[in-house]
């Protein structure tokens, strides 16, 4: 059933009940913890803390931003394990699509974009829902223009067995619930993807469980290819023994082909509170080059072993540190 929204006050409620109703990933703050991180690069058990963190949300990683760049592929090129619902690859194009649909541009490329890749990023269930996005957006636009409203918005959901759509990789369930939404010369794009008890298969399993939010906003005046992609995520992650809340982002820009990305990586200090860093990632099979930014400056790091141990240089020196050391420290705990 289609559910069309043609006026401000609905439009507006829909927007809170995709990110509010009982709390979750929360974008805007994340945008803000992107611009103005809350570590410091001088307190050494908190930057360890945080490549602690980095290292028990790398299936988070993959999920939310498609992977460290990378990695990811088998050596024959095929997306693997948790890569396969990352909600970019799933719904990155198809949302800039939509976008330059809802603001009135080309529709070139609409029935391209509906193909996202083999396994779970091209089910008939993603390909129907975004149909009825563009059924919505259509239909909604008509509506809106007899009323005079020139607020529209569609909406779709979905949820997929991964077992099936992974070629038992994954187990486990995904739901997803996608909006769109246009008020006057801009429009915003937004999903939220939920897991449920989502598992790899392999000889060491990582598991995960919660939700990530992933949005996006355009003006008439730009094209979606300039439009900024930011996702949040909280997760219960288990990886062999270890288990671990997280609460991250992922930050991409659409002219972003280089092999970077930019992570946002929460560590637990002693007292209680979290503190934010912001990694920017060049990933090789082995090991990987990273810029952690935080409220005092910048280091430049070699990272390995997944984030548990690296090296760090900065204005005030450099640093050598392991995850579990921060551990020992009350970090994480």
């Amino acid at each position: 059933m289609r559910r069309i929204q043609t006026t401000g006050t609905i439009f507006l409620g829909a927007a809170i009940a995709l990110t509010a109703c009982g709390g979750g990933p929360d974008v805007e703050s994340a945008r803000e913890h992107f611009k103005n991180p809350t570590g410091s690069t001088q307190n050494q058990a908190a930057v360890a803390a945080s490549g602690g963190s980095l290292s028990l949300s790398n299936s988070a990683i993959s999920v939310a931003g498609d992977g460290i760049p990378g990695r990811g592929l088998t050596a024959e090129g095929k997306i693997k394990g948790f890569n396969q619902v990352s909600i970019r690859r799933l719904w990155e194009r198809r949302g800039r699509a939509l976008l330059d649909l809802s603001l009135g541009r080309t529709s070139q490329g609409l029935e391209e974009a509906n193909f996202s890749g083999a396994g779970c990023g091209d089910t008939p269930e993603a390909q129907q829902a975004y149909q009825d996005l563009i059924e919505d957006l259509t239909l909604s636009s008509a509506i809106g223009g007899a009323l005079g409203s020139s607020s529209v918005s569609g909406s779709a959901s979905y949820s997929l067995d991964l077992s099936t759509c992974s070629g038992s990789q994954l187990t486990g369930s995904a739901s997803y619930e996608i909006k769109i939404e246009v008020s006057g010369d801009s429009a915003s794009f937004t999903v939220k993807q939920g897991f449920d008890n989502v598992c790899t298969t392999d000889a060491e399993p990582e598991c995960l469980s919660g939700s990530i939010l992933m949005e996006a906003s355009a003006t008439s005046g730009l094209s979606s290819g300039s439009a900024e992609f930011i996702t949040a995520w909280e997760l219960e992650a288990t990886a062999g023994a270890k288990s671990a809340s997280l609460k991250g982002g992922v930050r991409v820009a659409a002219t972003n082909d280089s092999g970077t990305l930019e992570t946002l990586i929460f560590a637990k200090g002693p007292d209680g509170e979290e503190y934010s860093f912001v990694y920017t990632i060049k990933a090789t099979a082995d090991s990987a080059t990273v810029t952690i930014r935080g409220s005092d400056g910048e280091l430049s790091c070699s990272i390995t072993n997944e984030g548990a141990t690296g090296m760090c240089t900065g204005p005030n020196g450099s640093i050598t540190w392991t995850a579990e050391e921060a551990y020992a420290e009350g970090w994480n705990g």
